[in-house]
């Protein structure tokens, strides 16, 4: 018997990790995987997954060129789509069991706001309305170039609104550290957590800390009434009851990230409801939001 946890670590085929499983998977009798969020971030991720289960389960390709939308550019396969939902959402009723926390625990609720600060940088300005531009260019065509300088922008503008909000950010934690209770501050670019750690006093873990364990005692106990992490280095494995309050002074492309990243004050050993407050500031905040809701209808199926 094989019994994987959090399997979406094996979501890519391509690791080493997968392909040593792969081999294990076929020599088991009963093979299970648990994890809470098995599409992260897009449906080609289940493939991996689900073809350590499923020794019928058509090729790479042709699943997702089925599933996926899968088309080839010069830049490769781009495998990001979803697509004949109903279709995929049928065959995993045979071989994905679905139980919500609410079924397993009582937890308190959580409680959604945005905090909407308004900033038009300049320097962004120009980059915006090349992107909207590309994006009307691709509607009616499949430039693999546009897409790609698409993608790029995305990425200039995912940087430079966090240095936009540097300020925002610093006067918000500041707000809710004289509040004096136990807070979370999740961030992306290391700008945003230079900014928290420096502003108030703070447990930080990001991809440098070797200490997280010790960290995480030092905030539970109330010696740190702030946590600053990295949504990439610690959404996962903390355990962080000690707060109520959490804010994302970025969001994640992921929407299984984001779930994760939750999680750390929403768990066994919360007895409080838990607040969360989006800070959206920029343009490029404000459509990396509805992203996100837009991505979290498909993967969660």
């Amino acid at each position: 018997m094989l019994i994987l946890d959090e399997s979406h670590y094996v979501k890519n085929h391509k690791t080493r990790r997968w392909k040593a499983l792969r081999v294990a998977a076929r020599k088991a009798t009963h093979v299970f995987l648990l994890s809470g969020t098995p599409t992260p971030s897009r449906v080609e991720e289940l493939w991996a997954q689900l073809a350590l289960i499923d020794r019928q389960l058509p090729s790479y390709w042709h699943w997702t060129k089925t599933f996926c939308g899968a088309k080839k550019s010069i830049f490769g396969w781009d495998v990001s789509g979803a697509t004949n939902i109903p279709r995929l959402k049928a065959y995993l009723r045979d071989k994905m069991v679905r139980r919500k926390k609410s079924m397993v625990l009582t937890l308190p609720e959580k409680v959604f706001s945005v905090i909407p600060v308004k900033i038009r940088p300049k320097d962004q300005e120009v980059l915006w309305q090349r992107w909207q531009s590309i994006n009307k260019e691709l509607q009616s065509s499949e430039d693999s170039k546009l897409d790609f300088e698409r993608k790029r922008i995305v990425s200039n503008l995912y940087h430079m609104s966090a240095h936009a909000k540097v300020d925002v950010a610093k006067k918000i934690v500041l707000d809710l550290y004289n509040a004096k209770t136990p807070f979370v501050a999740f961030a992306f670019h290391r700008v945003l957590l230079d900014a928290v750690s420096d502003t108030v006093p703070c447990i930080r873990i990001d991809g440098d800390t070797k200490n997280r364990q010790e960290l995480v005692d030092r905030f539970q106990d109330g010696t740190y009434r702030c946590a600053c992490l990295s949504i990439k280095a610690a959404g996962c494995g903390l355990t962080l009851t000690a707060a109520t309050i959490m804010v994302f002074l970025e969001l994640s492309f992921s929407p299984g990230e984001m779930r994760q990243c939750e999680d750390r004050i929403h768990r066994l050993g919360q007895t409080q409801s838990c607040s969360y407050y989006y800070l959206i500031c920029t343009k490029f905040d404000e459509w990396q939001l509805k992203k996100i809701q837009r991505k979290e209808q498909k993967l969660f199926i």
